[in-house]
């Protein structure tokens, strides 16, 4: 999508200006500037059983391409709502938007670049799968896992197919039946957000965000990492730790994870930081970094770490996880702040 040539003010012919330290097209008469910016769009990953719907597109700029039902989103609705209607308008069917599978940005579309929200969805009622019906926009068909056609659509719809698919064969898709009878669930609107509830026996599921936690050791000015020897992260370096078992203290896991990665007894002295995570691959929850010193044990790696080393600030290597990088980042700002003495 070109750039404007009038102000859409006073419709006086813009120039261009250096401003916010990158050039800008500004106003010279009323000053209004125009900020480019990534347009909204939505889209929802309808499933049942082991199948997503898709459209084969009859427009261009992806006629012939299939494609998740999605749209731009309106300026007075919010991206789920936006993907409810765009499946409705598509495909006749009526859906039940549960969480979101991702944002993806993409700069493919002629139209502009943007970011995709991707929803997971279901079909309400379930029945009302095989009541689908063509639009304007194209022709909505369910594919398999195994089956998905070749020329999908970009605009980051593809992105988020090939997300759910890795999802999906690590078996980490939403509940899809009810543990207490083995009935198929449904998705209905419970406590704020969609939840999966056995129609059968009543039962509501719960996904329950993971903890893990860790005790971050200093020495010197110097910061103990350990580096990963299997994925997600293989080669690279992190703040040991690990996750916290249901019957757990999250101190007592955080001294037990450092034990068992590093070789090191430790003390916990307080605390450093929560910092959450989320992704399909790694799932959701909160990482809870503990403030220690050591107290006993021969620093020797084990477990998932294949070296174990001490970092001066300026030393620090490429880092496994986000929620590493940002429990690195604090510490080397009260480092070199001397905001707080480091155990």
């Amino acid at each position: 999508m070109s750039d404007p040539t009038f102000c859409q003010q006073c419709a006086s012919t813009l120039e261009r200006r250096r401003l916010d330290d990158r050039g800008r097209l500004v106003c010279p008469q009323c000053g209004w500037v125009y900020y480019p910016q990534r347009k909204t769009c939505a889209a929802a990953l309808v499933l049942h059983e082991d199948q997503v719907l898709l459209v084969r597109r009859t427009r261009p700029p992806y006629a012939g391409a299939w494609g998740l039902p999605a749209g731009f989103v309106e300026v007075d609705e919010t991206p789920d709502k936006a993907a409810r209607r765009e499946t409705l308008e598509e495909t006749g069917l009526t859906v039940v938007i549960g969480p979101l599978l991702g944002v993806y940005p993409f700069d493919d579309d002629p139209r502009g670049p943007g970011l995709l929200h991707t929803y997971l969805a279901r079909p309400t009622p379930p029945s009302s799968v095989l009541r689908l019906s063509s639009s304007e926009e194209g022709e909505p068909r369910w594919f398999r896992l195994a089956e998905l056609p070749a020329d999908l659509v970009g605009a980051g719809q593809a992105d988020a197919l090939r997300d759910w698919g890795a999802r999906a064969s690590q078996g980490n898709l939403e509940v899809r039946y009810c543990t207490r009878c083995g009935g198929p669930v449904e998705m209905p609107l419970l406590f704020g957000r969609p939840r999966p509830q056995c129609p059968a026996c009543g039962l509501v599921q719960f996904r329950e965000p993971k903890t893990a936690t860790g005790v971050l050791i200093s020495e010197g000015g110097r910061l103990l990492l350990a580096k990963r020897g299997m994925d997600p992260g293989r080669g690279l370096w992190y703040v040991p730790s690990g996750y916290v078992d249901w019957d757990e203290r999250v101190d007592e896991a955080a001294v037990r994870e450092m034990r068992e990665e590093t070789g090191l007894e430790v003390e916990v002295t307080g605390l450093f930081g929560v910092f959450p995570f989320g992704s399909p691959r790694a799932g959701y929850g909160s990482f809870i970094l503990f403030r220690g010193h050591v107290v006993g044990g021969e620093l020797h790696p084990d477990d998932d770490a294949v070296e174990v080393a001490f970092f001066a600030p300026h030393e620090i290597p490429d880092l496994a996880f986000d929620t590493s990088r940002e429990a690195v980042a604090q510490w080397i700002r009260e480092t070199e702040s001397g905001s707080h003495e480091v155990s």
